[in-house]
């Protein structure tokens, strides 16, 4: 079998805005944005159509996986949203993919925890709900940005931190 080794993605954007969402709004994204779960191997249903014979691989993409702490704690950016890893993996001979989203494991993420009625680490944009945590507190890296494939390694990367590397399955 053919191994395809390029990054393509195919991403379809339906955004439903309602009438009651002001687009002059600052905050009107904030209705947009739904905070992702992680998923682990799912088989997508082949709804018409076939897998190509000769696509295998995996196909890596990241983004931003939660934007909100509860129903009324949303970060201040989707900027300082946390990182969202999303695989598809291709066998070859027309197989159906396999479809696996983690969170990134940042320093951000794990020192926020379960902790929904207020924020523990500051963003660029989204400061610690406890005022005297943000004094000289520099912003975490929420590792949201984009994904490196290097040297056999995976890395998710984000403009205010360094590189995280990240487990290929």
């Amino acid at each position: 079998a053919l191994s395809v080794s390029f990054e393509f993605s195919i991403t379809i954007l339906i955004i439903l805005l309602s009438q009651s969402i002001n687009s002059n709004n600052e905050q009107s994204w904030k209705g947009m944005a739904e905070t992702a779960t992680e998923q682990e191997l799912i088989k997508p249903k082949l709804i018409f159509g076939s897998i190509p014979q000769n696509i295998k691989g995996t196909v890596y993409k990241n983004g931003v996986g939660r934007i909100k702490l509860n129903d009324d704690l949303y970060f201040e950016h989707w900027f300082d949203g946390d990182g969202m890893a999303t695989s598809l993996k291709f066998f070859g001979n027309g197989k159906l993919p396999l479809f696996t989203s983690k969170f990134i494991k940042t320093e951000r993420y794990l020192k926020q925890g379960n902790e929904t009625n207020k924020f523990i680490a500051s963003g660029a944009w989204t400061q610690c709900t406890d005022y005297h945590k943000n004094i000289l507190a520099q912003p975490n890296n929420p590792s949201n940005t984009n994904l490196f494939y290097f040297n056999d390694k995976l890395f998710s990367l984000c403009e205010g931190g360094y590189p995280i590397q990240l487990d290929l399955n």
